[in-house]
């Protein structure tokens, strides 16, 4: 009968020092999640499997400020994806106005071209549409002003 003590005595100090070593590394698992002033030894110690289970069950601190600060620096590239954007935008809505402050007067030209029969109003029009060529139908009111050229230059020699 004291053979059959001594073995459960050892059986439990076996126990109890495989239960404090699983503690200990639940311990560390804490730790690494994030969790400095959690102490699970003695939960995981006198619970077992169930002190495992909850700190399986708790979310890794650590990964979230990572996820945050990927997710911020993130942002911070969208942001300026965005601004960069909106900056190209602006430009280009800065040249559209240019070219159609050009047209309205080279419009304006080939219309005073056309009331005074002046060869140096189309030319001047011609000029114009030449710097926005591609612009709207610039390409074709150009020509227009060159046909009316043609037409009043035998007249004037």
């Amino acid at each position: 009968m004291g053979g059959i003590i001594v073995a459960s005595i050892v059986v439990f100090c076996i126990f109890a020092a495989i239960s404090y070593n699983m503690a200990l590394n639940m311990q560390e698992i804490v730790e690494k999640k994030g969790y400095k002033n959690l102490r699970v030894v003695a939960l995981c110690f006198w619970l077992g499997i169930i002190g495992y289970l909850y700190v399986i069950a708790l979310p890794n601190l650590e990964e979230q400020r990572m996820l945050k600060k990927i997710a911020g620096e993130a942002e911070d590239v969208i942001e300026n994806e965005e601004k960069e954007e909106s900056d190209a935008e602006t430009v280009e809505t800065e040249i559209d106005e240019e070219k159609e402050q050009i047209y309205s007067e080279a419009i304006m030209k080939m219309q005073r071209g056309s009331g005074y029969n002046s060869v140096r109003f189309y030319n001047e029009a011609v000029e114009m549409f030449e710097k926005i060529a591609g612009y709207r139908d610039s390409d074709r009111k150009m020509e227009e002003c060159r046909k009316e050229i043609s037409k009043i230059e035998p007249k004037n020699h």
